[in-house]
């Protein structure tokens, strides 16, 4: 019996404390029973004059974001080619300041004139 009365305290305690609180915060909401005591009210305060004010209605429009700057830029690196062979150049295969990839035709050289002398096949 002793361990049943144990086990079912919470419920009783919370119900007693929900009970309290209820009552608790129910006393403060009824009337006191008196009219309302004239000296506790705020003075009237004199307001000021109303000021003229002019409005524009504004609508939503498109607006370009855009930034002009002058400058210079300048690269992080460069590179310096050189053929192993000597020859006219026939063909450029990419621009100035182009990104090329490995094995990508930069330049086409004329090796005409070095088949004529044994050099290249």
């Amino acid at each position: 019996m002793k361990r049943f009365l144990q086990r079912n305290q919470s419920p009783i305690a919370a119900l007693g404390i929900t009970v309290a609180s209820t009552l608790w915060l129910l006393s403060g909401t009824g009337a006191t029973g008196s009219a309302r005591d004239p000296s506790l009210e705020a003075p009237p305060v004199d307001r000021p004059a109303v000021t003229r004010v002019r409005v524009k209605t504004m609508e939503s429009q498109r607006v370009i974001r855009e930034v002009i700057i002058y400058g210079k830029t300048e690269a992080s690196r460069s590179v310096t080619l050189r053929a192993k062979i000597d020859g006219r150049v026939m063909d450029i295969g990419a621009k100035r300041g182009a990104q090329v990839k490995q094995g990508e035709l930069i330049v086409r050289l004329d090796v005409r004139d070095l088949q004529g002398r044994g050099g290249v096949s």
